[in-house]
């Protein structure tokens, strides 16, 4: 069987999702990211205030 044969196999069982699992798995997604920012921010912080004597 072809891989191409295998994909579109899979599409059809694939199903709409419900209002309710779509704003779920948004939410998530929303938070995650969210939350991914604010690490990223928190160490870009820190390398900051590290660097910042070696640059006066």
């Amino acid at each position: 069987m072809s891989t191409l044969r295998r994909y579109l196999d899979i599409l059809k069982l694939a199903q709409k999702p419900s209002w309710e699992e779509f704003s779920k798995y948004s939410r998530l997604v929303v938070i995650g990211m969210a939350l991914l920012g604010v690490i990223a921010f928190i160490v870009k912080i820190i390398m900051t205030l590290a660097t910042l004597p070696l640059l006066g």
